[in-house]
Order: C-alpha cells, then sequence, then structure tokens
C-alpha cells in the first residue's frame, strides 16, 4: 500500500546527512507494508533534498509546481498537496515563512498527520 508523503521546509537548508537520517528515521517507523510516495512542490532546499532522498532510495517522488500568476501561489499549492497526502513532513526552524504556517495550519484544521522536524537557521549558528 502506498502512503503520500507530502515534504517541504526552509528553502535555504541544505545539510543532507541530517534531512537523511530524519526522513529514514521517520519512514522507518511507517508500517513495512507500507510504500511512501513524496509530493513537492519543486522548491530548493528541503524539497532538492527530498528528490535526491527519493532517487537515492527508488521511492516515486512527483513534483507539483505552483501556478506563479497568482500571489498566494505557493499557499495554494500547498493545500492542494496537502489534501492529497496521508502525511506532511516538514523541515523548519520556525522563522517566519507564511507558506511553512499555512501548511500547518491546514493540518491543524483537517487534522491531517503532521510531523515538523526542527533545523537551525542562519541567525542561530
Amino acid at each position: 500500500m502506498k502512503r503520500t508523503i507530502f515534504i517541504s521546509g526552509n528553502t535555504y537548508y541544505s545539510n543532507y546527512y541530517l534531512f537523511e537520517a530524519a526522513m529514514t528515521k521517520i519512514i522507518a517507523e511507517l508500517d513495512e507494508k507500507i510504500t511512501p510516495r513524496f509530493l513537492l512542490r519543486g522548491y530548493r532546499g528541503v524539497e532538492k533534498m527530498a528528490r535526491r532522498y527519493a532517487r537515492e532510495n527508488y521511492i516515486e517522488a512527483k513534483e507539483e509546481k505552483p501556478d506563479w500568476t497568482n500571489n498566494n501561489a505557493g499557499i495554494l499549492k500547498a493545500q492542494e498537496i496537502c489534501k492529497r497526502s496521508d502525511m506532511v513532513v516538514l523541515f523548519w526552524d520556525f522563522d517566519e515563512n507564511k507558506d511553512l504556517d499555512a501548511i500547518v495550519k491546514y493540518c491543524e484544521i483537517t487534522k491531517k498527520r503532521l510531523h515538523i522536524e526542527v533545523i537551525q537557521s542562519f541567525a542561530q549558528i
């Protein structure tokens, strides 16, 4: 059985080794009969690492880029992908980010399974 995981987070985050360790742990916690499938918005940072992780681990990954003719395109695409996902994984430093705030609020309203992996921001380094 396939489970769709929407992965997103800070676009500047680039520590692949920490990302890989976190994703390996998250996926290991899923039922062994479940095959993960990633949905992404085509962003850099976390989503770029998710594409690499999927490629290296033979996980299906699909990108759905926002229609940037709309000012709220990132948020709208995130909500659309959330609707079709079984789980949402965010890599976030909790700095202000409208897209990630909207994803968390959407998950709370819809009771969508949400995992937030806390990362270190540039300001904290």
